[in-house]
């Protein structure tokens, strides 16, 4: 019985040229946000608007790219990243795998990877309707790791 040893996908490459059409913002800050919906809420947008606002990277549009990663969307993290020379990535609520990391990173906790630094969290809407209810584990979380990083 013959068997090969190459008979699976190491990296899972999108369409090349794919994101810079779906994001949004002009990402002078070099940062990346992601997050699991293909559109992001109005009030999850103000929500991160205000938390960004907090650590001095306002107005967001100028300083972050947005990318929506819907379930079953996969996006080549580490390709756009370097194409587009982005350093910082916060991911909401997106797997992982989608994004071609192989890697547990813990949660709300800047971790290098490489060249880029990653933070990951729950979805915004998570943390937005914990907050709400005010309950602030993860937002606290959340900002605790933004205000090592920024301030």
């Amino acid at each position: 019985m013959s068997s090969n040893y190459f008979d699976f996908r190491l990296f899972r490459f999108s369409e090349p040229g794919k994101a810079p059409l779906q994001w949004q913002g002009n990402g002078k800050s070099g940062i990346l946000i992601i997050y699991n919906h293909s559109e992001l809420a109005t009030e999850d947008r103000t929500f991160l608007e205000n938390i960004l606002k907090a650590v001095k990277l306002s107005p967001v549009a100028d300083h972050v790219f947005l990318l929506g990663c819907p379930p079953g969307e996969h996006w080549p993290l580490s390709s756009i990243c370097r194409d587009h020379a982005i350093t910082t990535v916060y991911i909401f609520g997106t797997p992982l795998a989608q994004l071609g990391i192989r890697a547990e990173l813990p949660p709300y906790s800047f971790t290098r990877l490489g060249d880029l630094s990653l933070l990951r969290a729950h979805a915004l809407s998570t943390i937005r309707k914990e907050r709400e209810q005010n309950k602030n584990e993860k937002a606290g979380l959340l900002w605790q790791a933004l205000k090592a990083k920024y301030l």
